[in-house]
């Protein structure tokens, strides 16, 4: 592609995403990843945020969880837990799972369990500025 790439973001229940983009912002461990046409190739653990993703000049968000991503010479897929657009996200359901999340986290008893909490929690607070974003 010309002056963009194909972009496929992937959860286990479907394709959320597929199509040419100019570019993609994403959270990644290190930080915030700019993806744009011609970026070196790599591979990134994706963190929990918004995903910003630029098609034919328009801006379009949405809130994902951690997962993983490979940056190719001409696609990038992004492979994670899940994905929502604004329209798909109810905020009173969030909020009452933050909640809930939150008092688990003061019980948990694992840090493999206080990790997977944290990441639900990421996804849920991501979820609440996308669809604040939105309106």
């Amino acid at each position: 592609m010309r002056n963009g790439f194909l972009l496929e973001i992937i959860t286990p229940e479907k394709v959320f995403f597929s199509g040419a983009v100019e570019e993609m912002i994403i959270n990644a461990s290190s930080g915030e990843l700019e993806i744009m046409h011609q970026t070196l190739p790599m591979v990134a653990n994706v963190a929990p945020g918004l995903i910003c993703i630029t098609q034919n000049g328009r801006k379009m968000e949405a809130a994902c969880s951690e997962g993983f991503m490979r940056v190719g010479n001409e696609s990038t897929s992004v492979l994670v837990k899940g994905c929502k657009w604004p329209y798909e996200i109810n905020e009173e359901e969030a909020g009452m799972e933050i909640k809930l999340l939150n008092q688990k986290i003061k019980e948990v008893d694992s840090v493999k369990e206080y990790k997977s909490l944290k990441a639900k929690l990421a996804m849920m607070i991501a979820q609440l500025k996308a669809k604040h974003k939105d309106n």
